[in-house]
C-alpha cells in the first residue's frame, strides 16, 4: 500500500508534534509538491508592469493546461511518482527516526518500569488504593505514572503510525488481519516477549484502542525499530511451529 499525502502530512505533524526532526525525504517530497501545486496558471496580481519573461511563461502555463484539459491531469502522475518514491527510499531515514526517539522513549519508561516492578501497579490499580496503602513511596512512584502517560504518547503515536503509513513490521499482513485497524502494535514497545498479536496488551483487550503499558512494562519496554519487530514476529512464530512438531 502507498501512502498518500493525507498520510504524509499526517504523519509530519505527529514528528512537530513530538519535537523530532521530519525525515528530509518528507521534507524534500513536500516541499516538490508545493513547487507542483504552485505552478498552477494563475494570474499575476497586475499585468501592468510585470516582465515579458514572466508574461510569456504565465501564457506558456495557460496553454499547457488548456491543452491537458486542466492542471489536475498533470498533477496526478506527479503524485503517484513521488508518493512512490518517498516509499521505497524512507527506510534508512525510518531507522534514522527510531534512534532519535529511542533516547528520550528509554528515559521516560526506565522509571515507569521500575515502579511497576517494585510497587505492583497495574491498569487496574486506583489512587484510592494507593491512599489507603500508606505507603509514601509507592503514591509518590503513582503519581509518577500520569507523567509518563503524558510523555509516552508523542512517541507511541509516531512509532505507530510509521508502520501503518510506510507498511513496515508490524503489518497486518505479518499479523493475519485484514487492514491496519486491526494490527495488535504492542510488539513495538516490548523489551522481551511480553507482547501479543490479539490484543491481550490492550485496556479491555481492545485493539484500537489504549495499550496497557502496565501489562508491557512487566515485562520490559523498549522501542523496537521496524527490523527489531520484524525478528521478534519470525521469532515467534518459529517457536511456535516447533513447539507443534
Amino acid at each position: 500500500m502507498i501512502a498518500t499525502w493525507g498520510d504524509i502530512n499526517a504523519f509530519s505533524a505527529l514528528c512537530e508534534v513530538a519535537g523530532l526532526t521530519v525525515p528530509p525525504t518528507i521534507v524534500e517530497a513536500q516541499r516538490l509538491r508545493e513547487v507542483a501545486i504552485g505552478h498552477a496558471a494563475e494570474p499575476p496580481a497586475k499585468f501592468l508592469g510585470i516582465g515579458d519573461d514572466e508574461l510569456r511563461d504565465w501564457l506558456d502555463r495557460v496553454t499547457i493546461r488548456r491543452l491537458s484539459s486542466g492542471f489536475e491531469p498533470a498533477l496526478a502522475p506527479f503524485d503517484a511518482l513521488i508518493l512512490l518514491e518517498v516509499q521505497r527510499e524512507i527506510g534508512p531515514e525510518l531507522e534514522a527516526l527510531i534512534e532519535q526517539m529511542r533516547g528520550r522513549f528509554d528515559e521516560v519508561a526506565k522509571p515507569f518500569v521500575a515502579a511497576v516492578r517494585k510497587h505492583g501497579f497495574t491498569a487496574r490499580t486506583t489512587s484510592d488504593e494507593m491512599i489507603r496503602r500508606g505507603d509514601t513511596a509507592a503514591i509518590t512512584a503513582w503519581r509518577g505514572t500520569e507523567t509518563f502517560y503524558r510523555q509516552i504518547q508523542p512517541i507511541a503515536a509516531v512509532r505507530q503510525q510509521l508502520s501503518r503509513v510506510f507498511a513496515v513490521s508490524p503489518t497486518a499482513a505479518e499479523q493475519g488481519v485484514y487492514n491496519d485497524d486491526a494490527v495488535d502494535y504492542s510488539v513495538c514497545f516490548a523489551e522481551g516477549d511480553g507482547w501479543s498479536d490479539n490484543g491481550s496488551f490492550y485496556l479491555s483487550h481492545h485493539i484500537g484502542g489504549n495499550l496497557d503499558w502496565f501489562a508491557l512494562a512487566a515485562g520490559g519496554l523498549r522501542l523496537n525499530s521496524p527490523d527489531d519487530v520484524r525478528r521478534k514476529i519470525r521469532a515467534r512464530a518459529q517457536a511456535n511451529t516447533e513447539g507443534t512438531d
